[in-house]
């Protein structure tokens, strides 16, 4: 591809001084070749791409997107205001025009299962459909493992394009605010976007709430695309007053789509949509799974679905991997969950306190390098909801096990609770205190598979231990 196509749609501050140079690949990295490439130097919180120029240039870079000129460098450089919003432009010139249509869902909470809740009731309706999020790449039977939610920008735009060459129709992905802060999402063209909601999380990386809080309401009220948007969430009513094309769910005010009459549970809701009143059954408890099936009822309501076909995919789509998972051993319960938020850990426990008839039993950390001020949090609504907590390690990172524990427990008041750091060993003697009618929630790692420990990923799953300790997925 041409150098002048490549860059359409950024403003280059040394146009004149650019050769239109024929460009094979496109980098952000200089871990592998990438001969006649285009190098783009991205600065992070502890490297700077400006100082592995030359490295790409061995690697066949040709010319090189920067933020600062350095004039002693022997290469064509490409001078922009911001190499991280050109990126994903570039990706997109790159590999485009033709992608799928793009379904993208951000909240603190809940997109995963509203990602897939949407994917699954498409193909209900017969569509061809690519997911992107927390779980991988998933389109035509192929899964991609993924290291973060939202994949950078070469790696995104290679995907919807291996999508839409694959006839793929909808691509639905889950969108991080870390992805949108750093621009990874800025070209792609949404035909819708939706949000579940905003509670606290990240604030190691955004270091206030209300900058965590405006890149996602930014996020979604820019642009032309339709906007879904929960309006039981302050954040989520705000953005219905100010942005345009907005359609609203609720489970407590008059909207697009409402839920009324909920069972004791929550599995099944009467729907309002279209005004037109229905019932709705699923396989999922818990109001924010009732809030999750709104989200995707609207989503897909406006992508011209027929309400029963919705209706239809909910009442077959079955929880996600790590989401709510229920295991059994004869009269022993326990259930994994990704929760690893404040307002996440309260909704689970919350949920499964209603449908606990002996007592409830929580098994929880926080992992380590991150947002700090969440734990006491976290131990303090553990301890209120739960008979007995158990504390223990969750992806520690660089940081002491033992230091996180302590501050889990410092917002504990009472006394029912006891620190294990080893999460195994933690979940035996948790499942060995069970009696009959007695549940215990396993939260925070969901279906991750691996334990990170100083920069290590050692292999480990809730999952696995459980069924070692012969406990089945119901």
């Amino acid at each position: 591809m041409k150098l002048n196509k490549l860059l359409k749609g950024i403003k280059v501050l040394n146009a004149k001084e650019i050769k239109n140079v024929n460009i094979d690949n496109i980098s952000n990295k200089t871990t592998s070749s990438f001969p006649n490439g285009l190098y783009v130097c991205l600065k992070g919180s502890s490297y700077d791409g400006h100082n592995f120029k030359d490295d790409a240039k061995q690697k066949g870079a040709v010319c090189f997107l920067v933020e600062e000129y350095d004039p002693y460098f022997d290469g064509m450089q490409i001078l922009v205001k911001d190499t991280r919003k050109a990126l994903s432009i570039i990706a997109k010139n790159f590999y485009g025009p033709k992608f799928p249509k793009i379904i993208g869902i951000t909240g603190t909470n809940g997109k995963t299962t509203t990602t897939n809740m949407v994917a699954h009731i498409l193909k209900t309706a017969g569509k061809k459909v690519g997911l992107i999020g927390t779980e991988g790449v998933f389109f035509n039977d192929k899964k991609i493992n993924l290291h973060m939610t939202t994949p950078d920008p070469i790696d995104l735009f290679k995907l919807l394009k291996d999508m839409y060459d694959a006839k793929i129709e909808y691509a639905v992905m889950e969108v991080s605010a870390h992805a949108i802060y750093l621009e990874k999402i800025a070209a792609l063209d949404f035909k819708i976007k939706a949000l579940t909601n905003i509670t606290e999380d990240h604030l190691d990386f955004f270091k206030t709430f209300e900058n965590y809080e405006e890149t996602k309401s930014n996020f979604v009220k820019s642009g032309k695309s339709i906007k879904v948007v929960n309006i039981d969430d302050k954040y989520g009513c705000r953005i219905a007053n100010e942005a345009k094309r907005v359609y609203t769910y609720s489970m407590l005010l008059p909207s697009d789509a409402t839920a009324s009459k909920i069972t004791g549970d929550s599995s099944s809701f009467d729907l309002l949509l279209n005004g037109k009143n229905q019932l709705v059954k699923t396989n999922l408890i818990g109001d924010y799974n009732i809030q999750n099936s709104l989200c995707a009822i609207l989503i897909c309501n406006k992508l011209k679905i027929k309400t029963n076909i919705i209706i239809k995919g909910l009442n077959t789509f079955k929880s996600v991997d790590g989401r709510l998972n229920v295991f059994k051993n004869d009269d022993k319960i326990a259930v994994l969950d990704f929760a690893h938020t404040p307002d996440a850990l309260n909704k689970v426990l919350t949920t499964l306190k209603k449908v606990t008839k002996g007592k409830l039993y929580c098994l929880f950390g926080c992992g380590g390098n991150r947002d700090a001020q969440k734990r006491p949090l976290m131990g303090e609504i553990a301890s209120k909801l739960c008979d007995y907590v158990f504390v223990t390690s969750d992806n520690p990172r660089f940081e002491e096990p033992e230091f996180i524990a302590n501050q889990i427990v410092s917002g504990i008041k009472s006394t029912n609770y006891e620190i294990i750091l080893d999460r195994e060993e933690a979940i035996k003697k948790a499942t060995s205190l069970l009696n009959k009618d007695d549940l215990l929630a396993i939260c925070g790692k969901g279906a991750e598979d691996y334990l990170e420990v100083k920069g290590i990923k050692y292999p480990y799953s809730d999952k696995n231990v459980l069924e070692s300790l012969n406990f089945v997925k119901n």
